[in-house]
Protein backbone atom coordinates (compact mmCIF):
# COMPACT_ATOMS: atom_id res chain seq x y z
CA UNK A 1 0.00 0.00 0.00
CA UNK A 2 1.80 3.22 -1.22
CA UNK A 3 0.82 6.81 0.43
CA UNK A 4 -1.83 7.48 -1.68
CA UNK A 5 -3.51 4.54 -0.81
CA UNK A 6 -3.36 5.42 2.77
CA UNK A 7 -4.02 8.81 2.02
CA UNK A 8 -7.65 7.75 0.25
CA UNK A 9 -8.00 5.58 3.19
CA UNK A 10 -7.73 8.60 5.59
CA UNK A 11 -10.23 10.58 4.06
CA UNK A 12 -12.85 7.74 3.76
CA UNK A 13 -12.57 7.30 7.51
CA UNK A 14 -12.37 11.09 8.20
CA UNK A 15 -15.69 11.19 6.01
CA UNK A 16 -16.87 7.91 7.93
CA UNK A 17 -16.22 10.10 11.62
CA UNK A 18 -17.76 12.90 10.50
CA UNK A 19 -21.10 11.47 10.14
CA UNK A 20 -20.95 9.28 12.90
CA UNK A 21 -20.39 12.61 14.69
CA UNK A 22 -23.42 14.38 13.57
CA UNK A 23 -25.50 11.47 14.15
CA UNK A 24 -24.26 11.47 17.88
CA UNK A 25 -24.70 15.66 17.67
CA UNK A 26 -28.78 15.31 16.31
CA UNK A 27 -29.57 11.98 18.82
CA UNK A 28 -27.96 14.45 21.40
CA UNK A 29 -30.23 17.34 20.62
CA UNK A 30 -33.21 15.11 20.17
CA UNK A 31 -32.26 13.97 23.56
CA UNK A 32 -31.98 17.08 24.88
CA UNK A 33 -35.40 18.33 23.60
CA UNK A 34 -37.03 15.66 25.49
CA UNK A 35 -35.49 15.75 28.87
CA UNK A 36 -36.58 20.01 28.54
CA UNK A 37 -39.87 19.31 27.65
CA UNK A 38 -40.37 16.49 30.09
CA UNK A 39 -38.59 18.53 32.95
CA UNK A 40 -40.86 21.71 31.82
CA UNK A 41 -44.26 19.53 32.37
CA UNK A 42 -42.85 18.52 35.58
CA UNK A 43 -42.64 21.94 37.09
CA UNK A 44 -45.74 23.05 35.76
CA UNK A 45 -47.24 20.51 37.37
CA UNK A 46 -45.10 20.90 40.59
CA UNK A 47 -46.41 24.68 40.49
CA UNK A 48 -50.04 23.84 40.08
CA UNK A 49 -50.08 21.83 43.07
CA UNK A 50 -48.32 24.06 44.98
CA UNK A 51 -50.77 27.05 43.88
CA UNK A 52 -53.35 24.32 45.12
CA UNK A 53 -51.98 24.41 48.29
CA UNK A 54 -51.61 28.22 48.87
CA UNK A 55 -55.27 28.35 48.24
CA UNK A 56 -56.28 25.55 50.53
CA UNK A 57 -54.04 26.99 52.99
CA UNK A 58 -55.46 30.61 52.29
CA UNK A 59 -59.04 29.06 52.93
CA UNK A 60 -58.41 26.96 55.86
CA UNK A 61 -56.40 30.14 57.49
CA UNK A 62 -59.45 32.11 56.46
CA UNK A 63 -61.89 29.38 58.26
CA UNK A 64 -60.08 29.21 61.47
CA UNK A 65 -59.86 33.34 62.06
CA UNK A 66 -63.56 33.18 61.74
CA UNK A 67 -64.36 29.48 63.07
CA UNK A 68 -65.79 31.29 66.65
CA UNK A 69 -68.16 33.73 64.94
CA UNK A 70 -70.09 30.62 63.29
CA UNK A 71 -70.45 29.25 66.53
CA UNK A 72 -72.66 31.24 68.46
CA UNK A 73 -76.41 31.00 69.30
CA UNK A 74 -76.83 34.13 66.65
CA UNK A 75 -75.85 31.92 63.56
CA UNK A 76 -76.92 28.85 64.89
CA UNK A 77 -80.21 30.58 65.20
CA UNK A 78 -80.65 31.54 61.38
CA UNK A 79 -80.87 28.21 59.89
CA UNK A 80 -79.62 26.24 56.89
CA UNK A 81 -78.69 28.40 53.66
CA UNK A 82 -81.35 28.36 50.78
CA UNK A 83 -82.42 25.67 48.95
CA UNK A 84 -82.45 25.91 44.79
CA UNK A 85 -84.49 28.13 43.49
CA UNK A 86 -85.62 29.63 46.50
CA UNK A 87 -85.42 32.87 46.01
CA UNK A 88 -86.93 34.71 49.00
CA UNK A 89 -84.54 37.00 50.95
CA UNK A 90 -86.78 38.22 53.23
CA UNK A 91 -85.26 36.28 56.00
CA UNK A 92 -81.41 37.72 55.34
CA UNK A 93 -82.96 41.45 55.07
CA UNK A 94 -84.43 40.76 58.52
CA UNK A 95 -80.96 40.13 60.23
CA UNK A 96 -79.48 42.82 62.06
CA UNK A 97 -76.63 43.59 64.05
CA UNK A 98 -74.13 40.73 65.42
CA UNK A 99 -76.64 38.46 63.74
CA UNK A 100 -76.01 39.49 60.39
CA UNK A 101 -72.37 40.73 60.75
CA UNK A 102 -71.75 37.24 61.95
CA UNK A 103 -74.21 35.41 58.95
CA UNK A 104 -71.94 38.04 56.53
CA UNK A 105 -68.57 36.73 57.46
CA UNK A 106 -70.26 33.24 57.58
CA UNK A 107 -70.89 33.56 53.61
CA UNK A 108 -67.67 35.07 53.28
CA UNK A 109 -65.96 32.24 54.42
CA UNK A 110 -68.28 30.05 51.83
CA UNK A 111 -67.51 32.75 49.14
CA UNK A 112 -63.47 32.32 49.86
CA UNK A 113 -64.82 27.93 49.74
CA UNK A 114 -66.19 28.41 46.49
CA UNK A 115 -63.66 30.72 45.31
CA UNK A 116 -61.01 27.65 46.13
CA UNK A 117 -63.06 25.30 44.47
CA UNK A 118 -63.46 27.27 41.33
CA UNK A 119 -59.73 27.74 41.35
CA UNK A 120 -58.99 24.14 41.68
CA UNK A 121 -61.37 22.88 39.24
CA UNK A 122 -59.40 25.17 36.47
CA UNK A 123 -56.23 23.32 37.45
CA UNK A 124 -57.96 19.79 36.91
CA UNK A 125 -57.59 19.31 40.64
CA UNK A 126 -61.01 19.43 41.42
CA UNK A 127 -62.90 16.29 39.81
CA UNK A 128 -66.04 17.67 37.42
CA UNK A 129 -68.33 15.42 39.21
CA UNK A 130 -67.82 17.18 42.54
CA UNK A 131 -67.51 20.54 40.83
CA UNK A 132 -71.03 20.08 39.45
CA UNK A 133 -72.76 18.43 42.50
CA UNK A 134 -71.45 20.77 44.99
CA UNK A 135 -69.66 23.87 44.06
CA UNK A 136 -71.99 25.04 40.91
CA UNK A 137 -74.97 23.96 42.97
CA UNK A 138 -74.06 25.89 46.22
CA UNK A 139 -72.97 29.06 44.39
CA UNK A 140 -76.18 29.22 42.22
CA UNK A 141 -77.73 28.98 45.50
CA UNK A 142 -75.73 31.45 47.91
CA UNK A 143 -74.89 34.10 44.90
CA UNK A 144 -78.05 35.71 45.95
CA UNK A 145 -77.37 36.15 49.82
CA UNK A 146 -73.62 37.28 48.54
CA UNK A 147 -75.54 40.11 46.80
CA UNK A 148 -78.04 40.70 49.02
CA UNK A 149 -75.26 41.23 51.59
CA UNK A 150 -72.88 43.36 49.44
CA UNK A 151 -70.07 40.72 49.14
CA UNK A 152 -69.43 41.16 45.17
CA UNK A 153 -67.45 38.22 43.67
CA UNK A 154 -66.24 40.88 41.49
CA UNK A 155 -63.96 41.75 44.12
CA UNK A 156 -62.53 38.65 44.22
CA UNK A 157 -60.01 36.62 41.30
CA UNK A 158 -61.39 37.53 37.84
CA UNK A 159 -61.76 34.20 36.92
CA UNK A 160 -64.01 33.66 39.93
CA UNK A 161 -66.85 36.18 39.36
CA UNK A 162 -66.61 35.25 35.71
CA UNK A 163 -67.51 31.83 36.85
CA UNK A 164 -70.06 33.32 39.32
CA UNK A 165 -71.79 35.33 36.25
CA UNK A 166 -71.43 31.86 34.11
CA UNK A 167 -73.42 29.89 36.96
CA UNK A 168 -75.76 31.77 38.02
Amino acid sequence: MDLQDLAAWGEFLGGISGVVGSVGVIATLVYLATQTRLNTRAVEASRDAIMAQIYQARTDSRRRNLEWMIDSDAVKSIGPPMPDGHTDLSWVRSLAGEELARFRQMMEISMLSMDNHVYQHQQGILDDDFYRSYTVRAIRTQAPIWKELGLDPRNWRKAFAEEVDRIV
